[in-house]
């Protein structure tokens, strides 16, 4: 998900490039609008590339975690009993 939001931000900043390019300079009552589109996307992606990635762990990692704590709990318990 993180990397198909950089990808949409690259893909909406190369628009606002394009669209530049092709129709120029926005007018003076258009100003806010174009500093509010060209700001937006570039703030989010930096936002998106400084962030640490959080990764969850897999619904299988969790088991075998579980797994390893149980049979950890299992040999504590026998140890306790000897």
């Amino acid at each position: 998900m993180r990397k198909l939001a950089i990808l949409l931000n690259i893909g909406l900043m190369c628009m606002i490039g394009y669209l530049l390019y092709e129709k120029g300079m926005p007018g003076k009552h258009e100003v806010f609008l174009f500093v509010l589109v060209i700001s937006t996307p570039a703030i989010n992606l930096l936002a998106l590339l400084l962030s640490k990635k959080e990764v969850s762990p897999g619904l299988i990692s969790l088991y075998i975690e579980r797994k390893k704590l149980e049979e950890a709990q299992r040999i504590n318990n026998i140890k306790k009993n000897l």
